[in-house]
């Protein structure tokens, strides 16, 4: 009677858990001497850019031009690099004028001082050729798109490819009181993706 309850048992878990249940291997070959398996790989890759190569723009005192010219006006040359097609990429610029130390603090293109608390208004350019100083004017905080001319070397070995400046007019300049003024000019770039 033992026998036949321990035999039940044995039938009653093998009904119940089934061979096949036990686990299958994911690459049933048989093993041999050698054996060969594969594995998928990918990997995405989204559209990248990067902007370099940034200097500050530092206007020595200034007293005014004796030449006729009524503005001070300075630009830089920087690198923007994408892993766009250079052939129908394009990336947006976005400028934004911050950490204006007037109390005022206005939310524009001006540059200021905690001791007048006066601020100076700039005009700010963007331009995807070097050496220029002109370009697009842009609005503050406002994206202008459509720009090309990026390198796809991450390190900009084809050297600088853009261009950002900035004026300030004489009269904005000579109407504020002795100081140093201060800003900052923020620089956002992004891919232009359909």
């Amino acid at each position: 009677m033992k026998n036949i309850k321990i035999c039940m048992l044995i039938i009653g878990l093998a009904v119940f858990y089934p061979l096949s249940s036990f686990g299958q291997a994911e690459n049933p070959d048989d093993p041999g001497e050698t054996s060969t398996g594969s594995a998928d790989i990918s990997v995405g890759i989204p559209p990248l850019v990067k902007i370099s190569n940034i200097a500050n723009l530092t206007f020595e005192s200034y007293t005014g031009h004796p030449d006729g010219i009524t503005r001070a006006q300075m630009n830089r040359d920087v690198c923007i690099y994408s892993n766009l097609n250079t052939g129908g990429g394009s990336y947006s610029v976005t400028l934004t004028g911050g950490s204006n130390p007037a109390d005022e603090g206005t939310q524009e293109f001006y540059i200021g001082s905690a001791d007048t608390n006066d601020e100076i208004p700039y005009r700010a350019w963007w331009n995807p050729a070097t050496g220029t100083g002109a370009g697009t004017d842009m609005t503050h905080n406002v994206a202008a798109d459509g720009f090309g001319g990026f390198s796809n070397s991450v390190d900009c070995d084809e050297g600088d490819n853009a261009n950002f400046s900035i004026a300030m007019e004489q009269a904005d300049l000579l109407a504020v009181r002795t100081g140093t003024y201060t800003g900052t000019l923020t620089i956002l770039i992004e891919p232009d993706v359909d």
